[in-house]
């Protein structure tokens, strides 16, 4: 039975034990602060003596979490038996130390540090996190009996930029809004949003039968005027599988460079749906498969006059193997299926059309620093899920043939690659294109492609604090050969907590 939290009157006793001593001081008022917030948000009081010592015996354990990880950032040798072997291994073991650990609950009160690693371990494994999403949360909350923890962090996240030789007139820098012809309105820009920030709780449980229970909820401001708070996801998993509001299996976005702009590269496949999914990893294998039933978002224009938009009635089947190699590196084949509804208004019948898509990713290390990424997708009906023809509502185009649509062929192509000067220094560079191949009735002015590149270096000052620079350019070919250009440089300070 977990224990109740304290009242504010002990939890200030409490937190007066950490101010006397003059050693990580910072760290331990930290603690108290957040210990005292979550005591004004408690319901209801245990008995004032156990209570006591329950602040006590969190106050103590913290400390030790605070100590070690103290240790850990001033002496690398300290943060495993094994020295790292690469600035980014070493970045990932300091992230994985720049924790606080409050113990609550029934129990012995003492655990192996393995124990505790690998509760912590749970909490960076996902195979569908993107380099956007925040990190593990700072303060953790594990019970005695090492079978339940939590966590609740999010990031504060600011990005300006400036836009010249050409404007794209929206936040996230995608080369499909582009205007072309060039407009002297849109020549330059400067800007910025908190659009991004973002806070959720990730609770991780056990059982004694061999069950690992986690549920996850993300919620972020969108960089709109009004800045709202939006659902990003929402699901539970129970062993292999998982439920809820959650990124698309057919997307692969570790293998994703890294970027600043909020539109990311313009042909990242990936959306957030409800589904169900199974997924397991073969460690013998090596190979993780998974399999989802979707909830489609289809996305076209219907005139009205010789076509109306029908609702979706069946799932989409998204589905992926990927061999995991060495070095946290992998190589991964996904696959998607799609209906495409839509009524004929001429002859008045119903018609569904089957979309698909197939996409091919990768993270390679060739040198213990160097990450190469790579991403390669083609299919028919499935804009809605790619990048930079997201917004342009072409799952179905009109065809040559009055009532009838047809599903558009599109690929896109993205690599990057990513180099650590440090734990605390890395840079990256990529390009990516989208084309769009339906030439059924299209017009002049219509996308054809779409080209990014873009270019960053980031500093990490603390496992914590992020500040980023990032310059990005693109183009956009329209059927008739008309083309314009963009290009923006960004600023980024991010801090996680």
């Amino acid at each position: 039975m977990l224990t109740t939290l304290t009242p504010l009157k002990d939890i200030l006793s409490g937190a007066a034990l950490w101010r006397r001593s003059n050693r990580f001081e910072s760290s331990r008022l930290a603690v108290a602060s957040t210990l005292i917030a979550l005591a004004l948000l408690s319901p209801s009081v245990a008995t004032a003596q156990a209570e006591t010592d329950t602040v006590t015996e969190t106050a103590a354990s913290a400390s030790e979490s605070s100590v070690s990880a103290t240790a850990a950032e001033s002496n690398p040798t300290l943060l495993s038996e094994k020295a790292p072997d690469s600035n980014q291994q070493l970045r990932e073991q300091l992230q994985r130390k720049s924790h606080h650990i409050l113990f609550f609950g029934e129990g012995s009160g003492t655990q192996s540090q393995d124990s505790i690693d690998n509760m912590i371990e749970m909490f960076y494994v996902d195979q569908f996190r993107a380099f956007q999403d925040p990190m593990a949360p700072y303060f953790l909350f594990m019970s005695k009996d090492n079978r339940l923890a939590m966590g609740v962090g999010g990031a504060v996240r600011m990005r300006c930029w400036f836009d010249f030789a050409g404007e794209v007139p929206s936040n996230g820098f995608t080369p499909y809004s582009i205007p072309v012809p060039s407009d002297p309105l849109l020549r330059r820009r400067f800007s910025g949003t908190p659009g991004g920030s973002s806070l959720f709780l990730k609770v991780i449980g056990r059982n004694i039968l061999g069950y690992t229970v986690m549920a996850y909820i993300q919620g972020g401001f969108e960089a709109t005027p009004e800045y709202l708070f939006k659902l990003k996801k929402a699901y539970f998993s129970v062993n292999d599988w998982t439920v809820g509001y959650a990124t698309t299996t057919f997307s692969d976005d570790a293998a994703q460079p890294p970027f600043i702009d909020g539109g990311g590269a313009n042909g990242n496949a990936s959306v957030t749906t409800m589904l169900v999914r199974w997924g397991h990893t073969s460690v013998k294998n090596h190979l993780t498969y998974a399999m989802s039933l979707e909830i489609p978002k289809t996305d076209y224009k219907a005139d009205g006059k010789t076509v109306a938009h029908l609702d979706n009635y069946l799932p989409d089947v998204a589905a992926f193997i990927q061999a995991d190699l060495p070095r946290c590196q992998h190589v991964r084949l996904a696959g998607i299926l799609t209906t495409l509804p839509y009524r004929n208004l001429l002859t008045g019948k119903n018609k569904t059309i089957v979309g698909w898509a197939a996409q091919l990713s990768a993270i390679l290390k060739p040198l213990p620093d160097l990450n190469i990424f790579g991403t390669v997708n083609y299919g028919r009906g499935y804009s809605s899920r790619n990048g930079d023809l997201k917004i342009g509502s072409c799952d179905l185009v009109a065809s040559t043939t009055p009532g009838e649509m047809v599903a558009p062929k599109i690929g896109s192509a993205i690599i990057g690659a990513q180099y650590f000067f440090s734990s605390h220094v890395f840079a990256s560079a990529s390009v990516g294109q989208v084309r769009y191949f339906g030439m059924d009735n299209a017009q002049p002015m219509d996308y054809k492609y779409g080209r990014y590149i873009n270019a960053n270096i980031f500093y990490e000052p603390t496992s914590r604090l992020q500040v980023g620079v990032e310059f990005v350019a693109g183009d956009r070919y329209n059927i008739n050969h008309e083309h314009a250009s963009a290009h923006r440089m960004e600023m980024l300070f991010q801090f996680s907590f």
